[in-house]
């Protein structure tokens, strides 16, 4: 009876396909949602950080902000006046991960964000990229599990 098991958890492993269960991974919601997370509230509203570190400008905001109910933080760009940057991003996945993407042109008339912040704004620091690295293991551990039938 356990050489049975065996056999059949071999021909299971074999079957295994890593690229199907990667695409899986980029494809579900909650990766999606949580790389939006990283990428607008850890990064842009928490550090005001860009993919490769750098810091957006700080500039003497508070009443501005202030009055357009932005509560906090008011003293630097997080590029989430209204909320609508942030609302805009969308993750697109592809053969080798995914794409951040967004609307960067909200305010035509301010200018597009990507020529005025750099497109640094889309993406993740390493940071971030090391806590979806952990996240994408677990998330692909209980995916392989489920298929291998481990539990």
């Amino acid at each position: 009876m356990g050489r049975l098991i065996k056999l059949d958890l071999l021909e299971r492993i074999k079957q295994l396909d890593q690229d199907k269960l990667l695409r899986e991974v980029w494809d579900d919601t909650l990766t999606q949602d949580y790389i939006i997370e990283l990428n607008t509230i850890e990064q842009l509203f928490k550090k005001s950080e860009r993919a490769d570190g750098t810091l957006l400008p700080t500039y003497a905001l508070s009443s501005y902000k202030r009055a357009k109910g932005q509560l906090a933080p008011t003293d630097r760009i997080n590029l989430r006046l209204t909320g609508d940057f942030y609302k805009s991003f969308d993750i697109i996945p592809n053969s080798t991960g995914f794409d951040i993407d967004a609307n960067t042109n909200l305010y035509p008339d301010s200018g597009d964000f990507i020529e005025i912040y750099g497109p640094e704004i889309l993406g993740l620091t390493e940071d971030s990229l090391e806590k979806l690295r952990l996240f994408v293991k677990d998330l692909l551990n209980e995916k392989i599990r489920i298929f291998l039938d481990l539990d």
